[in-house]
């Protein structure tokens, strides 16, 4: 009985915590919805939780789970991934440039116009906001989904940012799209699928947020910037998909392309994830705090989801921001995120010690 009890929990425990770490019922607003995760995220399952409500051994019960996730890693598509440390080498990380430069950008997303606005102005000193382009997700009035561009010319870059995830209803309905609906195809087949509920949106965006237009021009104007994209939780999903999506359509070349996301879902299959790292570019970075629950998501047993390289792990259990590791051998590494098995949801709205969207919607004032 013990063993059918580990079995089954090892099997499921990718999907449930996902669920109840969110409300289950409509969120009236993004006010509501960060009360009650503000309220409830210290509630989430942890191991001497499970531990002491099943009788099980704490040791047996991670000794388990990090047995099938070693399994899953290994039957997917045949073979796990390790493409070597060509990321780490070719383009070295850079915590300053990516915490006081990128990072506040992924926030400003979350703001409105003015926001975003002021966000440019606390993080450049010479950056002008080109487009904040706001659209309904799915048609639904009660979920707004955005991307903005803007330039820094200081650092002789175009930017695009995506914002992520802000209600917990969002939330419930990205994990229901993924559960119900199977991976589309993203830009040509050369590049793998990825999920349907991430391409719709991005879709949006391009057609009536016309973001991939609004990248051209500026390119076209300012030819010899980079691109930074960047984005949050779904929005990091987005600027995936985004970036393949440049280089595919040869607005620059992948060197010239930088690619930062933070609490970034699995967004494709392994052939996309393998295609990501081949294409675009060496600065290709998915930053990951402590126990983030989303990155985990969809789970390795669920359609085939990977995570493309290079994950960038913070452990901020001392709240050392600056202290991270590079896993560069692996995309779902034991020394980075994949060391654990339960997760939380505070260490997806905060990162870098601060609550990501409600910093981006002050302006990114420090």
């Amino acid at each position: 009985m013990a063993k059918l009890w580990l079995l089954s929990l090892a099997f499921g425990i990718g999907i449930a915590p996902f669920l109840f770490a969110v409300p289950l019922q409509k969120a009236k607003g993004t006010t509501d919805s960060r009360k009650w995760l503000a309220e409830h995220m210290d509630e989430m399952i942890t191991e001497m939780d499970l531990a002491k409500a099943y009788g099980a051994p704490y040791d047996l019960v991670e000794q388990t789970l990090n047995k099938r996730r070693k399994m899953l890693r290994k039957t997917a598509n045949g073979t796990s991934r390790n493409i070597g440390p060509k990321n780490a080498k070719d383009a070295a990380y850079d915590h300053k440039m990516i915490r006081h430069k990128i990072f506040p950008m992924a926030a400003a997303s979350y703001g409105d116009t003015e926001n975003v606005k002021n966000c440019i102005r606390n993080t450049f000193r010479n950056a002008t906001l080109y487009r904040n382009s706001v659209v309904q997700c799915n048609g639904k009035a009660y979920e707004l989904c955005s991307a903005f561009t803007a330039v820094s010319h200081e650092d002789k870059a175009i930017i695009l940012s995506f914002r992520g995830t802000d209600t917990g209803y969002q939330l419930i309905e990205e994990t229901i799209q993924i559960a119900l609906f199977k991976r589309s195809q993203s830009p040509d087949e050369e590049w793998g699928k990825v999920g349907s509920y991430f391409l719709k949106i991005f879709n949006q965006l391009v057609d009536e947020g016309k973001i991939i237009d609004d990248l051209a021009k500026l390119v076209n104007t300012y030819n010899d910037y980079e691109i930074w994209v960047t984005g949050h939780s779904l929005g990091g999903a987005m600027a995936a998909i985004a970036s393949a999506t440049i280089v595919d359509a040869k607005l620059i070349s992948a060197q010239r392309l930088k690619l930062v996301t933070f609490g970034q879902p699995r967004t494709g299959n392994g052939e996309w994830a393998t295609a990501m790292d081949k294409k675009v570019g060496p600065f290709n970075y998915r930053v990951v705090n402590n126990r983030d629950l989303v990155p985990h998501m969809p789970p390795l047993w669920f359609e085939g989801y990977r995570h493309h390289m290079t994950e960038v792990f913070y452990n901020n259990a001392k709240n050392k921001t600056e202290e991270f590791v590079i896993c560069a051998d692996e995309a779902e590494s034991d020394e980075c995120a994949g060391k654990y098995w339960f997760y939380n949801v505070r260490d997806h709205l905060n990162y870098f010690g601060k609550s990501v969207s409600e910093w981006g919607e002050k302006g990114c004032a420090n």
